[in-house]
């Protein structure tokens, strides 16, 4: 969805969801930032779920007090849609020089915010050490009538483009209307977001939106490959797509 201002300067509000099929108009929130916000309150009793894309901090640091301000105010059993177990784990270990302290999901508040979490089939695992491959990430696609796939992702660890070839894949909608979120493209070298941004540019998407941790590499490199179709965004920004 985008909404251009007079102006001519966009508008951004990120990481609520608003749907709409027909008459039926859904509501729900794509992580929570790194900390709850104040202006979440308006809409709280209208939350038809949640989604945690994954173990990150600054993705879901702002949950626990979101919940514990406004549990009350929840619909009862509302669906939570988790991105892996590992969102409630502690890493004390890790690569040498690498970030290891991501934070840790506080469980109860989930259970005491009668969320309703569902449990999706996987592979037995041991106890072995094991790389840290996001196939728990979760990203989000809505088809909108008329223009194509919206594809959204938190910060596409396993790759923008698979992200944007699986949607394609599981909805059987090949026209993409816009690509959004975070690409996780920024300590990766300029040669690879020119390839990245290649890559997109064969969507032949309407616009790409980078986010978050995408970098300003790619940012450069997708203006070149995808010329009038890249839109900068900042925090606050609201973008609506289909009909207002």
């Amino acid at each position: 969805m985008i909404r251009k201002l007079k102006s001519g300067k966009y508008r951004l509000y990120s990481r609520k969801l608003n749907p709409r099929t027909g008459n039926r108009r859904n509501l729900g929130t794509f992580d929570t930032r790194a900390a709850a916000e104040k202006h979440e309150r308006a809409v709280t009793s209208k939350l038809d779920a949640m989604v945690l894309s994954h173990g990150h901090y600054d993705h879901f640091g702002g949950m626990v007090g979101f919940l514990q301000a406004h549990r009350r105010k929840l619909k009862p059993a509302l669906p939570f849609y988790l991105g892996g177990e590992e969102c409630f784990c502690a890493r004390e270990t890790g690569p040498e020089n690498a970030p290891r302290n991501f934070g840790v999901l506080d469980r109860r508040a989930i259970a005491e915010a009668n969320l309703r979490a569902a449990r999706l089939p996987e592979e037995k695992r041991n106890a072995a050490m094991m790389v840290d491959d996001f196939q728990h990430e979760h990203a989000t696609c809505f088809h909108v009538k008329g223009k194509g796939l919206v594809v959204m992702t938190s910060c596409g660890h396993r790759g923008i483009v698979n992200t944007v070839e699986a949607a394609i894949k599981v909805s059987g909608i090949s026209k993409v209307h816009a690509i959004l979120g975070g690409f996780h493209l920024m300590p990766l070298s300029a040669e690879y977001a020119q390839e990245t941004a290649r890559a997109l540019a064969r969507f032949d998407a309407d616009c790409l939106i980078p986010m978050h941790c995408s970098g300003e590499n790619f940012f450069d490199a997708a203006r070149q490959a995808m010329p009038g179709k890249v839109v900068r965004n900042s925090t606050g920004t609201r973008f609506t797509f289909g009909t207002p």
